[in-house]
């Protein structure tokens, strides 16, 4: 579909990306507390990473390795 001048279209795309900026600053702001709340000492986030990182340091379990002959 043409439209005509670049500019135009230019215009028009920016228009789109930023014409309701008011409610897309309100739903980054909910998105940055929840974010914020999620990676506080105690949030759901950082206890999910830890726990994680928890596992993955802790070596192979011992029966998952055969024995060795020594």
């Amino acid at each position: 579909m043409r439209r005509g001048s670049p500019y135009v279209e230019l215009r028009e795309v920016l228009a789109r990306a930023f014409g309701d900026g008011e409610e897309k600053r309100t739903k980054m702001q909910g998105l940055r507390e929840t974010l914020s709340k999620a990676w506080k000492k105690d949030g759901i986030a950082r206890q999910e990473v830890e726990a994680f990182l928890d596992d993955a340091c802790a070596g192979i379990p011992a029966k998952l390795v055969p024995a060795q002959a020594a």
